[in-house]
């Protein structure tokens, strides 16, 4: 006989989080694009309108919308015929040296309901930077974006 669904829950509870500005106090796929452009991966042109809408932004001159649809036209442009991997080590590093830029209050709050709760971190950053961010945090699920690969990666 099957046991009703409420019968066969995990007793913890879910605390989910969005990493960008939630947690990490910046948005990963805005990191990774510049971290691309200075690993030469994405060409210099890849950060200038990007570079420009930023500082609008910074300058209440602007729209931070504005600032992440450039950014999101400009990586999408540029990430086409990348080989993961490479998108992976960049993120690998990027993280290991941004890991700790996280909100204080965020923090305490994940480690106390670790104890409790079953962890969910998203992003519609690439799932290349969120796993990288995860090795730090160790969320129980991460999601993020996934973008097409072919047989080559």
């Amino acid at each position: 006989m099957r046991k009703k669904y409420s019968e066969n829950k995990s007793k913890k509870s879910l605390a989910v989080f969005d990493i960008d500005g939630t947690i990490y106090r910046n948005s990963l796929m805005s990191q990774l694009h510049f971290a691309l452009v200075r690993k030469g991966v994405f060409p210099p042109s890849a950060a200038r309108d990007v570079g420009r809408q930023y500082m609008s932004w910074l300058d209440r001159k602007g729209l931070y919308q504005s600032y992440l649809i450039a950014m999101v036209k400009e990586f999408e442009k540029n990430i086409k015929g990348l080989k993961q991997d490479v998108v992976a080590e960049v993120s690998r590093s990027l993280m290991e040296e941004q890991r700790h830029r996280i909100y204080v209050y965020t923090s305490k709050l994940i480690k106390e309901l670790r104890k409790t709760h079953i962890l969910i971190a998203i992003s519609g950053s690439p799932i290349e930077v969120v796993r990288e961010f995860n090795r730090y945090w160790k969320f129980d699920h991460v999601f993020g974006k996934v973008m097409e690969t072919d047989s080559r990666g």
